[in-house]
């Protein structure tokens, strides 16, 4: 929920700005104002014995999507959705037992070993380059979540 609240704070800031600069209602092809870039989990497709957090992940998307339709015509705010999968961080390493961690996730990952972190920040480089993309990507090494 904080990062709805976060997010809605910024297009009001962005909105009290254009209209303190008597800036006129954007045209197509006028310059972004900014981009939101969500960060999700490959666990919003779903994950046995997480379904609340996969819901919580999964919205962010839905609430992306709504926030392109509202926002990027009238302000420029673009927003996107990054969904990686487990990544090598000491997050995933201290909240996992290394025999399931290595046993079960890294044998099941197709590239044999867990993200690391440069790989997903150059898709959310990506995603803020590029002004066509408000949509979501699978950074997922291609796991796949398996009940």
């Amino acid at each position: 929920v904080s990062v709805a609240y976060w997010a809605m704070e910024f297009g009001r800031c962005i909105a009290r700005h254009r209209k303190l600069q008597n800036l006129p209602a954007r045209k197509l092809g006028d310059p972004e104002e900014g981009v939101i870039i969500f960060i999700g989990s490959i666990c919003s497709q779903g994950n046995g014995g997480q379904p609340a957090y996969a819901i919580a992940k999964s919205g962010l998307n839905g609430f992306a999507q709504s926030l392109n339709v509202e926002w990027y015509q009238r302000y420029g705010i673009r927003s996107a959705t990054i969904h990686p999968g487990f990544t090598d961080t000491p997050m995933v390493r201290n909240s996992m037992r290394p025999d399931v961690l290595q046993g079960v996730i890294e044998t099941s990952i197709p590239l044999g070993r867990l993200l690391r972190p440069d790989e997903v920040a150059e898709w959310i480089k990506l995603a803020i380059k590029s002004p066509g993309f408000t949509g979501q990507v699978l950074v997922d090494s291609g796991w796949r979540p398996r009940f």
